[in-house]
C-alpha cells in the first residue's frame, strides 16, 4: 500500500493538536510524520503547507505494507510543489 508524505526544508510535515489548538509542525521523524492515502489528498495538503511556510515542498509516496511499522523500509518517489 502506498501512502504519501509531505517534506519540507528537509524536514517531514506533521499535525500539531492541543489545547491551544491545532497546527501545522516539522519533525525529523519519519514515524511521527503525518499521512495521506492518496495521491491527490497529499498534494492538496503540500499546497497549504508551501503557502504557510512561502516555499517548496516535496510529496514523497512511500510503499508501506505494513504502516506504519516498517516505515524504513519502501520506495520512495518526489513530486514539488510550489507556493501560491
Amino acid at each position: 500500500m502506498i501512502r504519501y508524505v509531505v517534506v519540507a526544508d528537509g524536514q517531514y510535515v506533521t499535525a500539531l493538536y492541543g489545547p491551544g489548538g491545532s497546527g501545522i509542525g516539522l519533525t525529523d521523524a519519519k514515524d511521527d510524520a503525518g499521512s495521506w492515502v492518496t495521491h491527490e489528498r497529499a498534494v492538496e495538503a503540500a499546497k497549504v503547507v508551501a503557502k504557510c511556510l512561502g516555499g517548496f515542498v516535496a510529496v514523497h509516496g512511500v510503499d508501506e505494507p505494513d504502516y506504519p511499522r516498517s516505515w524504513l523500509s519502501g520506495r520512495v518517489s518526489v513530486q514539488s510543489v510550489g507556493a501560491g
